[in-house]
């Protein structure tokens, strides 16, 4: 239930309008947000777009993702392991350095810049890191 509220909340933070669509347009700001090339946006409404017409609805979105994220079926014990291995220092937070280590560890692919966006993305109460709570948050956009 908690993931489909963050779904929900995803939803609503993507659709600037609030008309309950994402458009092309917001797509690609979306995209961009998180270091992704603007063409991937047409690649997304041709995967997610199910009536064909040339834009995400909320119910689209929420199946897509719902998909995803059964295909994954990452438990909430899964992810407070991962989390817990992140958090070095074990203060109960993840800080930009302790989630730069594990993704250069783990997911060499990934540049420092992207970090530094995703934490000051999530990071709600802005003391410079994430706690499980806004970790949770991220995660579930990237399942």
């Amino acid at each position: 239930m908690a993931v489909m509220c963050l779904l929900e909340q995803e939803f609503k933070s993507i659709d600037k309008n609030s008309d309950g669509y994402l458009t092309k347009s917001e797509i690609i700001k979306c995209l961009e947000r998180f270091g992704f090339k603007k063409n991937k946006a047409e690649e997304v409404i041709k995967l997610y777009d199910e009536n064909k017409d040339n834009k995400i609805s909320k119910e689209e979105f929420m199946r897509a993702t719902n998909k995803k994220l059964r295909q994954c079926d990452v438990s909430c014990a899964a992810l407070r392991k991962i989390f817990r291995e992140m958090d070095r220092d074990k203060n109960g937070t993840v800080s930009k350095d302790e989630l730069k280590a594990f993704m250069k560890r783990d997911c060499n692919f990934i540049f420092p810049s992207q970090v530094e966006h995703w934490v000051n993305e999530y990071d709600k109460n802005r003391d410079g890191s994430l706690d499980y709570e806004e970790f949770i948050g991220f995660v579930s956009n990237y399942l």
